[in-house]
């Protein structure tokens, strides 16, 4: 049995991938498209939706699908293109949203966080 190849930890902590400014504007977005939601709560899902771009980038070769949280912050990332732009050139990979029917993960909570 051949040992798993252990995954290459990311050298970046995900909050510099953009800057603070950037940061905020997107967790802003978030909260604006989610009525009641937290501060806390917005920065968290940006800061999964980073991690989740970054892995898509970096591992093409897997067929990774987001937790329909997790897509709310890529959207909302989407939607700053200047910055999402950026962002997928310093990876090294433009990542492609593509619509699909159901998520890899449901999420119960509702309308909170439709696409």
């Amino acid at each position: 049995m051949q040992a798993s190849t252990p995954l290459k930890r990311w050298a970046t902590p995900v909050r510099e991938l953009i800057s603070a400014e950037r940061f905020a504007a997107i967790s802003a977005t978030v909260i604006d498209n989610n009525q009641n939601l937290d501060q806390a709560t917005a920065e968290q899902i940006v800061e999964e939706a980073l991690k989740f771009v970054a892995t898509c980038a970096t591992r093409p070769e897997e067929r990774l699908r987001p937790s329909r949280v997790v897509d709310e912050g890529w959207h909302a990332l989407i939607l700053h293109t200047a910055t999402y732009a950026e962002l997928c050139r310093s990876l090294g990979r433009f990542v492609h949203h593509a619509r699909k029917a159901q998520l890899a993960t449901p999420d119960p909570g509702g309308p909170l966080l439709s696409t």
